[in-house]
């Protein structure tokens, strides 16, 4: 079966291990100390990824690739999804 799931990651500095089934389609902010992200989820096999919220301007490691960023939010923040690839 296949349907569209919603994963929030804390807005903490911190990676977050997430089972992935497909790409991540939409970023959002959603509250004032997470981001969430929706996916398609399916029955198939899927794998671990590792995801973690940066702010504008703060260092990224190497191994961090874009996945979306979110509008702006009240107080004026601007937060970006990022993959960790693990190889």
């Amino acid at each position: 079966m296949r349907s569209m799931f919603r994963y929030a990651v804390p807005i903490d500095d911190q990676a977050y291990e997430i089972y992935l089934t497909s790409e991540p389609v939409a970023v959002a902010n959603s509250t004032r100390t997470s981001l969430e992200f929706w996916a398609e989820h399916n029955d198939d096999s899927g794998q671990l990824r590792y995801f973690q919220v940066f702010g504008t301007g703060h260092p990224l490691p190497k191994n961090a690739q874009w996945i979306g960023t979110c509008p702006r939010t009240a107080d004026g923040l601007v937060w970006h999804l990022y993959e960790l690839i693990h190889d």
